[in-house]
């Protein structure tokens, strides 16, 4: 499609990286992506994330509702269905390099590698999925233009300075995130059974 000028108007896409919907962080980058969106700085937009078995939401379906209650066109939106009924039980694939592999599948697939990029996470997060990012593409041998959307940190000082100090360190040795300190942290967030559904 061509704008009236005659030029093609840039091509981006966005991709939300998931956070606790109890939480406001949430509400901070959904926001975000629905002013890209509204702004004309992407034309797509990726939700990641899993269903959490101890508290029981389904954390893509979520961000699709609200983003189309926010005016983002249904067919503009690329989610990851998780049935509900799925949602209490098994693993849960909340993990940055988890969702960083499956949105670069759908780049991918969508034929989308050559548009820009955008991220979405706070300013302490986005450092190391940048690197998981590169680590990927370059794994599939595509180079990405990676122009991320950064958003306020709300994790607290705590985990902010284990991230920057532990995680970041981590993510330079370990950059595809499949080391044993990775597997140990994925595992810790992947299952649960809530109280009531036992």
């Amino acid at each position: 499609m061509e704008t009236a000028e005659g030029k093609r108007p840039v091509e981006a896409v966005a991709v939300i990286h998931a956070y606790p919907p109890d939480t406001p962080e949430w509400k901070t980058r959904m926001g975000c992506a629905v002013n890209a969106y509204r702004e004309g700085l992407v034309q797509r937009i990726i939700v990641t994330g899993g269903r959490n078995g101890l508290k029981g939401y389904n954390n893509p379906d979520r961000m699709r509702e609200y983003l189309k209650t926010n005016g983002v066109p249904e067919d503009h939106i690329v989610w990851q269905d998780i049935p509900n009924d799925k949602v209490f039980t098994e693993v849960n694939t909340t993990d940055t390099a988890d969702e960083v592999r499956w949105a670069m599948g759908v780049i991918l697939v969508k034929g989308w590698q050559d548009w820009i990029v955008r991220p979405i996470s706070n300013r302490v997060h986005m450092v190391r999925i940048l690197r998981i990012y590169r680590f990927w593409a370059r794994g599939v041998g595509v180079k990405l233009n990676l122009r991320p959307l950064t958003t306020t940190s709300m994790l607290g000082w705590k985990w902010a300075l284990a991230e920057v100090l532990l995680l970041r360190l981590y993510t330079r040795f370990d950059p595809g995130w499949r080391g044993p300190l990775a597997e140990r942290m994925r595992g810790s967030r992947r299952w649960g059974i809530p109280a009531d559904k036992t």
